[in-house]
């Protein structure tokens, strides 16, 4: 974009911002628990895909979303759905 306000106006938009910060900007370093740490032990890392035991039908008619884990689903979803990640806290004493 070659007009200064036109570049101010896109750049103002919520989602036009968070895309450039969240995909324009290399990270430094992996994510938080790409990497073990030793006094958890390996059995604490969980592919949380694992774990899906279906998904409430409105997740299902959204196709960008449709059977991934997001990371507020913890508590966005409902129980039923995402009982297998508590169990799995429960079973491991916590954090």
């Amino acid at each position: 974009m070659i007009d200064t306000a036109a570049r101010s106006a896109e750049a103002a938009k919520f989602d036009v911002r968070a895309d450039i910060l969240g995909g324009g900007i290399p990270a430094l370093s992996h994510a938080a628990g790409a990497n073990l740490v030793a006094m958890f032990g390996e059995s604490r890392n969980k592919d949380l895909m694992d774990m899906e035991t279906g998904w409430p039908q409105a997740r299902l008619n959204i196709q960008r979303l449709n059977s991934r884990w997001l990371h507020s689903d913890f508590e966005e979803i409902a129980y039923p759905f995402v009982h297998s990640l508590y169990d799995n806290i429960v079973n491991l004493g916590g954090f």
